[in-house]
């Protein structure tokens, strides 16, 4: 064991569009790469424009962002997956890490 120790179970990665939720896909299958979970998140007005099944067939989330009743809902839930590359992992959870403990800095 090389002593590294993760700061938490996962990563949650979501990629946001508001009308072209293809690229958007298109990103969050990119996230697979280091990510445990991934979603889209659109707005409602173009929910019912989104293939779910192409969604769940690559085991991606999808939630939907209702600006005017300022609501969110996660109509398809992500599916936990093991990251394709454990070093790219591994560097996420170190930048955010590190931007944790900047932020916590900028507070005192």
């Amino acid at each position: 064991m090389n002593g590294w120790l993760p700061l938490t179970d996962e990563i949650i990665a979501i990629e946001a569009k508001m009308k072209d939720w293809r690229k958007g896909f298109v990103q969050a299958i990119r996230y697979k790469v280091f990510a445990n979970k991934v979603y889209l998140a659109i707005p409602a007005e173009v929910e019912h424009l989104v293939d779910r099944k192409l969604l769940k067939k690559h085991k991606v989330g999808l939630i939907v962002l209702d600006v005017k009743r300022k609501e969110k809902r996660e109509v398809i839930s992500a599916a936990n997956i093991q990251p394709l590359n454990v070093s790219k992992n591994n560097l996420a959870f170190e930048f955010f890490w590190k931007r944790k403990n900047l932020r916590d800095l900028a507070l005192v």
